[in-house]
Order: structure tokens, then sequence, then C-alpha cells
């Protein structure tokens, strides 16, 4: 992995960064080719040290991932059980993936709204989309989606807009959320 730092002007190399580290963790390599540019540039990083480094990201469980996030948009019912299926393997090859819980989760929660369930099968459902989401928040307390999501599964419209209102904070960027 190399990154550099160019001046967008002139194009020249204002610095460089090289890490050898295997494509598996490649994650650990962005952050600290990130961490030595911020060092060398004498920049202040209070939020840099102060974020723990990202946990290795499984490249199998994150291809999975995305798959299913894929199928999770095309609004065809085999798909969406595909997507189940395909998050609940990704969290048992990374069980460390928090991502992968929360589509897990959503997963789950399109399931129910959609697919004729019965009152048993939608209150598993119910259970294992909370419990992904419990999962999903000790491996990763600051990711936004996990409280997004928490909202959707919430009754109390008051504690509802709270966790969106969380969520929003933590990932501002996330539109679905907005729309919600």
């Amino acid at each position: 992995l190399e990154v550099l730092l160019l001046d967008a002007k002139t194009g020249n190399t204002l610095a460089s960064v090289a890490d050898d580290r295997v494509a598996t963790d490649l994650a650990g390599a962005i952050d600290k080719a990130a961490r030595e540019l911020v060092g060398r540039l004498n920049l202040r990083a209070e939020a840099i040290a102060a974020e723990r480094a990202p946990a290795p990201v499984n490249l199998e469980a994150y291809s999975i991932f995305l798959e299913a996030q894929r199928l999770l948009q095309t609004e065809r019912v085999a798909d969406l059980q595909s997507a189940v299926e395909l998050n609940r393997r990704a969290t048992v090859l990374d069980p460390r993936f928090a991502r992968a819980f929360v589509g897990l989760s959503q997963a789950l929660q399109l399931a129910m709204y959609v697919l004729p369930l019965t009152d048993t099968e939608e209150k598993d459902a119910n259970a294992e989309a909370h419990s992904a989401l419990d999962r999903a928040f000790a491996l990763d307390p600051k990711l936004g989606e996990i409280f997004i999501e928490r909202a959707g599964l919430t009754l109390d419209s008051e504690k509802a807009e709270a966790l969106y209102h969380e969520g929003l904070r933590l990932a501002p960027n996330d539109s679905a959320a907005h729309q919600r």
C-alpha cells in the first residue's frame, strides 16, 4: 500500500507513506498511513489519536456482507432471504465485524415487513435483530447505524427520535436515516 498526499493545484507529492502489509489488514495499513502522514505534517489529530485502531476485517466476510447489502436493494423476496443468510454467514466468518451484525438486523427487519411470517417466526426474527444490534454495539459503540437500526425496532416514538438523532450525530451522511 502506498499513500500519497498531493498538492491539488500543482500535482506535486507533499508526502508519501508505504506499507507492505497483506491485504487482509488493509484497514490497519490505511490507518497507519494516515497517522504517519498526520505526524509528518505536524497536524493536530486528537480525534485520530483518541480512536483505537480498527479491528482487521476478514475480506471474505466483507465481500459476503457487500453482496448481502446489494441483495437488499433489489426488493425481491428471494434476494431478501439470501441477504439474511449471507449476513449470518458473514457474522460467523468474522464475529468481530460489527457492520455484518448491523446488516443482519437490517435484513431481518425488512423480512418482518415483507415476508409472510408466522407470529413465532416474526418474534424470533425480532429477537435476532435485537441480538445482532446488541452484538454490533458491543463491538463498535460509535457506529451510528446501530442507533438508526435500533430506532427502527423501537415502538416508543420519543425513544426512536432520540436514537435517530444519536445515529445521525455519529453517521451524518446516512441518507436512509435522514429519510426515516
